[in-house]
């Protein structure tokens, strides 16, 4: 834009004393530079709407993949939570059975398996 102010200063000068031919490529410049000035001006437009559509579509994906690890944490939070309640020195149910072990396997894998599939039917995972 500078360049343009200065060009178009130039040709309005009478100090130079420029002629006929000179005023009218002084007047072509002015011109040439106020197209350019324009064009970049359209380009950086297009440039910014592309960058916009592309951090878009970035920020969707980024979206989507926090909520498909929040929707994996939610379901591996049930089974820790099972096994921390039995790991405690309190009294539990099944604390004196042998198979105490496979019952909080089993107790953890129906807490997955129904999370998982609540969260294929919903259709978040």
């Amino acid at each position: 834009m500078s360049n343009l102010n200065a060009i178009s200063l130039l040709s309005r000068m009478r100090q130079l004393h420029m002629t006929k031919d000179k005023l009218d490529l002084a007047e072509d410049i002015e011109n040439d530079v106020a197209q350019l000035y324009e064009m970049t001006t359209i380009y950086r437009e297009i440039m910014s709407n592309i960058l916009n559509a592309y951090e878009t579509a970035v920020s969707n994906n980024l979206s989507f993949i926090m909520k498909t690890l929040t929707t994996i944490s939610l379901i591996l939070i049930l089974p820790t939570l099972v096994a921390s309640l039995y790991g405690m020195n309190v009294d539990l149910p099944f604390q004196e059975d042998p198979n105490a072990f496979w019952y909080v396997i089993g107790i953890s894998a129906v807490c997955v398996l129904g999370l998982w599939a609540m969260f294929r039917v919903k259709r978040i995972l």
